[in-house]
């Protein structure tokens, strides 16, 4: 009786450990729903069609001799838009200082078509908008194998995100008096604020056998304090994807654990994630992120933010990842390119 006991013990420990790797997105266990996948389903109205999450356009779409070409990028730019000038407006209304951050390893030798066209039109949304735009640079663009995982990986080493912490350092210091001024009461606000599990402690690789310690707080932000309310130290939001996210590292060797180091004063909170864009930025504001009331939100940002919001990449990374269904417009470009493809 008492091995019985024992053993069922011992499996219900498994059990709960399993289920939790499985249910991380970035967990050795689960990396075939980031790395591995090369199918999603989606139901249309009238059939059910399997599509590649491979297929995703990128300099393909800056082929202005194509007329699809041109049609769909302007579609995607203008999703852009749409969603940009929304989360600006109402991160604005909160009080809060909304800063643009141009922050991607494709910089210098290494920066793509999709990149540099990708920069000149955010940059214009930005001037647009009222919202400063800075550029990662300097330094960082002398040896970008120094800074990064490669070539195991291409995402910022602890070194790199050192650059990055520099960098955000410099925007928030320009705006050491800016306050939000939306205060909502315990019952209007959310439980969560990030999307990250709550409560979290645990080491994953990403299937790229870079070991790194996730924590995150009660929130679902990767930080390793709960926040309390009402506030009383000043907070600076990080809202991105894996670039602010920083795979492979440790929270106090990311940018955001290194500038929390830095100033004991301030309250630094990353709610960013692998594959997110402006798209889920928006909906991240709108249903956890504004509720921690912080006073600046750095916004990264790259020109594959824009390429990103095609459908098979939605489906893949999106916060509402079930919800995505190709237009017709995207079924038509999505068919060219698996044409292409098979040739």
């Amino acid at each position: 009786i008492f091995q019985l006991i024992f053993a069922l013990i011992i499996f219900g420990v498994l059990g709960y450990f399993l289920y939790k790797k499985v249910t991380n997105s970035d967990s050795v266990l689960n990396s075939a729903a980031k790395d591995v996948a090369k199918t999603v389903n989606v139901t249309d109205p009238d059939l059910t069609k399997t599509y590649d999450s491979d297929i995703l356009p990128t300099d393909e779409l800056l082929n202005n001799k194509n007329p699809l070409s041109v049609k769909m990028y302007a579609d995607l730019k203008a999703r852009y838009k749409s969603d940009f000038v929304e989360l600006i407006k109402e991160i604005k209304e909160s009080g809060a200082k909304p800063v643009l951050c141009w922050v991607t390893t494709e910089i210098g030798i290494a920066q793509t078509p999709v990149q540099y066209y990708g920069k000149l039109y955010i940059k214009e949304l930005c001037a647009e908008n009222g919202v400063e735009f800075n550029e990662l640079g300097g330094p960082i663009l002398v040896n970008l194998h120094d800074n990064t995982f490669m070539p195991k990986d291409g995402h910022f080493n602890k070194k790199g995100a050192k650059f990055i912490a520099d960098f955000a350092d410099g925007i928030i210091k320009r705006y050491p008096n800016v306050k939000s001024t939306k205060i909502y009461t315990a019952k209007e606000r959310a439980e969560y604020f990030g999307d990250q599990l709550p409560n979290d402690d645990e080491i994953l690789d990403g299937g790229k056998g870079l070991p790194y310690r996730l924590k995150t707080n009660k929130q679902g932000l990767r930080m390793g304090y709960d926040l309390n309310f009402p506030k009383k130290k000043r907070r600076i939001l990080f809202m991105g994807d894996s670039e602010f996210f920083f795979p492979f590292l440790d929270n106090d060797g990311t940018a955001e654990g290194q500038l929390q180091a830095r100033h004991p004063e301030l309250e630094i909170l990353n709610a960013a994630n692998w594959g997110y864009s402006i798209d889920d930025y928006l909906s991240l504001w709108q249903e956890r992120a504004k509720y921690s009331e912080p006073d600046v939100v750095l916004l990264q940002s790259s020109g594959t933010d824009i390429t990103d919001l095609f459908f098979t990449n939605r489906m893949k990374y999106s916060r509402h990842r079930e919800h995505i269904k190709p237009t017709d417009l995207e079924k038509k470009f999505y068919e060219a390119l698996d044409k292409q493809a098979k040739k």
